[in-house]
Formats: structure tokens, sequence, C-alpha cells
């Protein structure tokens, strides 16, 4: 769905296909939620928000509900406009911290909202390609005070989810191990906040 621009009824019905294959595979582990890559080359757009729309509506004429799906901030989004559209269809979100630092980045209160209404977050540092994950021990000094304050944030229940899923989005076991200490490092600086 995030690579195809002008966005047509039939690639969203295709793309949904795809998707539905690859759940029917995995039924056997019973996922909760599942990410979704908003049109990449719409943010903001209405044609990206219609395009969203159709492709939930076909999620649920599946049986599915519309709240599995959290829809994933990429580098550059409107998350206002990403934040609008998951309320207006039902859809969760989940926050992308690296992708906020890549790009045109986010305004700070922007993220902070964002972040407070996402189930799910993953964290990684902003590799050196815009679709790169690098270990959190590549953020600057201002990325992990930035990290630190929005886990101080979450951590005072005052936004819609009580609670978050930190998942490190990482794909060699050396990077997470890495990233380990400097995540553990912005959990307690976050207590101090």
């Amino acid at each position: 769905l995030c690579a195809l621009s002008p966005l047509t009824p039939r690639d969203i019905s295709e793309s949904f296909n795809i998707c539905l294959k690859l759940l029917k595979k995995c039924d056997f582990l019973e996922i909760m939620s599942f990410v979704l890559h908003p049109p990449r080359d719409l943010p903001g757009s209405r044609e990206a928000a219609d395009a969203l729309e159709q492709f939930i509506e076909l999620w649920v004429k599946s049986g599915l509900k519309p709240e599995q799906i959290l829809l994933e901030n990429q580098p550059g989004d409107n998350l206002s406009f990403l934040l609008a559209t998951a309320d207006r269809l039902g859809s969760g979100l989940c926050f992308d911290f690296a992708h906020c630092h890549m790009g045109r980045p986010a305004a700070e209160a922007d993220i902070c909202d964002y972040a407070a209404q996402s189930e799910l977050w993953h964290l990684n540092a902003p590799g050196p390609a815009l679709d790169g994950h690098a270990p959190l021990t590549a953020l600057s000094i201002s990325q992990k005070k930035a990290l630190s304050g929005l886990l101080s944030k979450s951590g005072q229940r005052t936004y819609t989810h009580s609670s978050h899923v930190l998942m490190l989005e990482l794909f060699e076991w050396s990077k997470i191990e890495q990233s380990m200490p400097v995540l553990e490092e912005c959990i307690s600086a976050s207590v101090l906040y």
C-alpha cells in the first residue's frame, strides 16, 4: 500500500489481498495487531486518507477489526493527519521513533501526541538510509533526551493509552544487545523527568 501512487481501487484491493494471504499464513500465531505503512508518497493528502479508508473497509468486510491495524508514521509524515485519520477510521497507531528524526522532522508537540496515543513503539536510531534501522547507540544526545522525555510522558498515564509496547525494531541480535543498555538508561532517565 505504501509504495503506490496514484492509488487506484484495484491497487488497494491487490494490496489488501496480499495482506490477507499473509495474515492467514500467520493465523496460528494469534497476532493481535498489524502494522500498516500508510501511502508514503501522499502524506496528509485526501488521496491518502481515501486509500486508507478503502483498505480498512476491505479489512472490516473480511471480518477483521479496524483497531487491529496500527498506522505507522513514516519519515516526513504529517502526524496530525495520521492521528485524525486513525481516529476517523477506528484504527490504532504505531510510533516509530527514528522515523520522526529522519527527513523533515516533525514538531515536538506532534511527536508527543502521536507517541502518547500509539499502542506500539518501534525503537531504533535513524540509520544511514531512510529505511535504515540503527541501534540505539547511534542516537545523538538530544535524541536520547527526547526518547527519555517521551517515555516520561507516557509513564504519567495522562494520555489515551496507559501503556505502550516497546519494541526494538532491529534486525540483528548484536544491534539489540547494543541497544538494551541505552534503552535502560533512557527508561531510568525518564523517571527523573
